[in-house]
C-alpha cells in the first residue's frame, strides 16, 4: 500500500489487515484489520490509513484521527509531498469505481476536485505537490486516460490511451510508472464437482443472487451504460434476457420480480418485472439504499440502507410502502442469508462475534464456530449450515459447511477456474437450494508495466 523513505513497506495481508514489514526481509508486523487503503507520511514516522469502523469509511492521519468518513469508501490515498494533504479517490459506491478525487487537509476540510468519473483507478502528487495525477475514464469504454488537477480544482489531460491506463506512482524526477489492464468478470455456472459453463459474454458481468427453484441466475453488466444493465439467466445457458438498468440485487421467490439499484439514485430501490409488468419503486424519506434482497414471505425487502447519512445497517421494508423497520445496530451489518427456512442477517458486532439477527426482531443467535479470519458467505435454505471460507483471497476458494446445531466444520467444495491464467480474484460462490449447482464469478486480469518519462 506505500513505500517509506526509511524502507518500510506498508503492506495488506489478508482480510484486510494491515502490516509493516522492512524492504530487506522479516516477518511483517499487524497493525490495524479493514483497512483498504495506506500510505506514509513524507518523513515515514507516520500512516495515513482508510479503513471501515462503525459502519463507515475512514480517512485517519494519523491512525485514530478521524479527517472524513463516509458510507461510500476512501480509495488510492496518498499524502502530498509536504505532507499538508492527502488526495484520494472517493467512491459513492462500495465495490464500484466510479466517483471522484478529492483532498482534505489535516484540520479536516475536504473538497472535491472533480467531477464524478465513470471508473476511476491509480493517483498519485505530482513532484513539486501542486497536482494530483490519475488515470480515469470519462464515459463507461473503460479507456482511462491519465489526468492532472490543480489543488484549485483545474484539470488538463496528460495521456490519451486507447487502453485501461492504471497511475501506480511518480518519481521525484518526474518519471511516472503506469500499468495498462485487460480485465474481465466473468460469470459461470457449475456442476458441484463438475464442469463449468459460462453464462456472461461482456466484459464487465458478475452474479448476485439466484432464484430459489435453482432455475435462475441474477447478473448485472456495468460497462456499456452510467447506470448499468440488469439480465436474468436461465442456468442452463440458454440467452439471458435485458430487464432494466442498475445493479442487480435479489429475485423473488416467485421469479417475478428482481430488485435493482441505480448508481445515479440511490434514494430508491427499483423492482424490475421477469415478465409483463411495469416497474416498481421503494422507497423512503432520507433513506439511501445500497443492497437489497428478498425475504422468504415474498412481500418485504431486506435493504442495506444508510438513513439520513447515518451509518448503514439492515432494515426490512415492505414492498407495498411504510417505513423501514431497523433489524441491526448503525454499523453492524453483513449479509443477508436464508438459514433452514428463516431469514437472518448475518454480522459481526462490535466486539468480534458472529451473530444471526432474526429479519422478525427476535434475539440474534451468538455463532461460536467462526474464527477471526472467516467470511460468512451464504446459508442452506433448507438445513442449519452456513457456508463459509477461511481465505478470501485464495485461489482455489475452499469453501466450508459450518453444522450451527453441532459446531461441526467441513470441507465441502474447493472454487477453481477452468482456466487458471490472468486469474487475481474469486468472488463468493452462490449455491441452489439443492446444493447441486453454483454460479459465481471469477477476475481475470492481463497487466503490462511501463515507465514513461516526458510527461508534463
Amino acid at each position: 500500500m506505500g513505500v517509506s523513505r526509511s524502507g518500510e513497506l506498508a503492506i495488506a495481508l489478508r482480510n484486510g489487515h494491515l502490516a509493516r514489514a522492512p524492504v530487506a526481509g522479516g516477518a511483517p508486523r499487524e497493525l490495524l484489520d479493514n483497512v483498504v487503503a495506506a500510505d506514509w507520511s513524507p518523513d515515514g514516522s507516520q500512516l495515513a490509513v482508510a479503513r471501515f469502523e462503525n459502519g463507515k469509511f475512514r480517512l485517519e492521519y494519523p491512525v485514530g484521527n478521524v479527517l472524513y468518513e463516509t458510507i461510500g469508501i476512501v480509495m488510492h490515498m496518498r499524502i502530498s509531498p509536504q505532507g499538508d494533504a492527502i488526495a484520494f479517490m472517493d467512491h459513492p459506491l462500495q465495490g464500484d469505481d466510479r466517483g471522484s478525487v478529492a483532498v482534505v487537509d489535516l484540520k479536516g476540510n475536504k473538497r472535491t476536485l472533480t467531477h464524478e468519473w465513470a471508473g476511476e483507478q491509480g493517483l498519485a502528487w505530482s513532484p513539486d505537490g501542486n497536482e494530483v495525477w490519475f488515470t480515469a475514464a470519462l464515459d463507461e469504454d473503460w479507456h482511462r486516460n491519465l489526468y492532472a488537477v490543480s489543488r484549485s480544482g483545474r484539470q488538463r489531460l496528460v495521456l490519451r490511451s486507447p487502453a485501461a491506463l492504471n497511475l501506480e506512482d511518480i518519481a521525484p524526477d518526474g518519471r511516472v510508472l503506469l500499468r495498462r489492464d485487460e480485465r474481465r468478470y466473468e460469470v459461470a455456472v457449475r456442476q458441484l464437482g463438475g464442469e463449468a459453463r459460462l453464462l456472461s459474454w461482456l466484459q464487465i458481468m458478475e452474479a448476485v443472487s439466484v432464484s430459489r427453484d435453482g432455475q435462475y441466475a441474477v447478473i448485472y453488466e456495468s460497462g456499456s451504460e452510467t447506470n448499468y444493465r440488469v439480465y436474468l439467466a436461465k442456468l442452463d445457458g440458454s440467452p439471458a434476457t435485458l430487464l432494466g438498468s442498475g445493479v442487480a440485487n435479489g429475485i423473488s421467490p416467485d421469479n417475478k420480480w428482481v430488485a435493482s439499484i441505480l448508481p445515479s439514485d440511490t434514494t430508491k430501490v427499483l423492482l424490475l418485472p421477469t415478465g409483463i409488468g411495469q416497474t416498481k419503486t421503494v422507497t423512503a424519506p432520507n433513506f439511501h439504499y445500497r443492497d437489497a434482497s428478498w425475504a422468504n414471505d415474498g412481500r418485504t425487502l431486506v435493504v442495506r440502507a444508510s438513513e439520513s447519512d447515518r451509518p448503514l445497517r439492515f432494515w426490512v421494508q415492505d414492498v407495498a410502502g411504510g417505513s423501514p423497520r431497523a433489524i441491526t445496530p448503525e454499523g453492524v451489518g453483513s449479509l443477508f442469508v436464508t438459514v433452514n427456512h428463516s431469514d437472518y442477517v448475518c454480522a459481526r458486532d462490535s466486539t468480534g462475534k458472529v451473530q444471526l439477527y432474526p429479519i422478525d426482531g427476535g434475539k440474534p443467535k451468538v455463532i461460536t464456530a467462526v474464527s477471526d479470519s472467516d467470511r460468512v458467505i451464504g446459508g442452506s435454505p433448507s438445513a442449519e449450515v452456513l457456508y463459509l471460507t477461511p481465505d478470501t483471497s485464495a485461489v482455489p476458494l475452499q469453501i466450508l459447511k459450518l453444522n450451527l446445531a453441532t459446531g461441526l466444520r467441513q470441507p465441502f467444495v474447493n472454487v477453481s477456474p477452468a482456466d487458471p491464467a490472468g486469474i487475481v480474484a474469486l468472488f463468493p460462490p452462490i449455491f441452489t437450494a439443492d446444493e447441486k449447482r453454483y454460479v459465481d464469478t471469477q477476475v481475470r486480469a492481463f497487466s503490462v508495466l511501463y515507465v514513461a518519462t516526458g510527461l508534463k
